[in-house]
């Protein structure tokens, strides 16, 4: 019973000093259960009593389907009800395809009855970084749709979005992506237009 206790523990001060060090930050992922196991060679058992004592000082939050991730700094916030409001991020909204596609969706969301709250960065990072600072402190919104921003550059705020992604709010990126981020994304895929292109030049179409 001793060992057990000592082991559980031993895990608890291996995420601490972890986080301390800055190897792990807020939104991070925890290893898995198994890995723990490996890692620590003990039981499943064990490594559940740790991360329950981890979640309990609110150092860790558990998502089901998801894993276990560091809990922002401000504070751990508890699984809340829908609110039935959907954030869209866009870089544009009356150039290119943007407004059609915002029509379009606030059609879609309205016959579920879902809100939209709709955003501009106009390919700022800094004001990306605002509006999702926004998003995670008021923490009311079921989920965010977003075009990414200058992806053709490193993102500073790939951290927050792996804070709201792990605060169980959905994320999903259209007309294009991070590659970095393990997220859903609507985009067209060049090379895949490309042989189409071609096709079509190569057979008068």
């Amino acid at each position: 019973m001793e060992e057990a206790v000592a082991k559980y523990q031993e895990i608890c001060l291996w995420v601490k000093k972890r986080l301390e060090s800055g190897e792990l930050k807020p939104g991070d992922k925890v290893e898995s259960e198994y890995k723990l196991c490996q890692r620590f060679q003990v039981s499943r058992q064990t490594v559940r009593h740790a991360i329950s004592v981890l979640e309990e000082e609110g150092i860790v939050e558990r998502f089901r389907g998801s894993g276990t991730y560091i809990s922002s700094k401000d504070q751990v916030t508890p699984k809340k009800e829908k609110t039935m409001q959907i954030a869209v991020m866009t870089t544009f909204v009356q150039e290119y395809i943007f407004s059609t596609i915002i029509r379009e969706l606030e059609e879609q969301f309205s016959n579920a009855e879902y809100s939209l709250q709709i955003s501009v960065t106009n390919n700022s990072v800094e004001k990306e970084r605002f509006i999702l600072k926004n998003i995670l402190n008021k923490n009311t919104v079921d989920g965010l749709i977003a075009e990414t921003t200058k992806s053709g550059l490193p993102n500073p705020n790939l951290d927050i979005y792996r804070e709201i992604m792990a605060r169980g709010i959905p994320v999903l990126f259209i007309n294009s992506y991070y590659p970095q981020l393990e997220a859903p994304h609507v985009s067209l895929n060049d090379k895949m237009a490309g042989k189409l292109v071609q096709h079509c030049v190569y057979n008068g179409e």
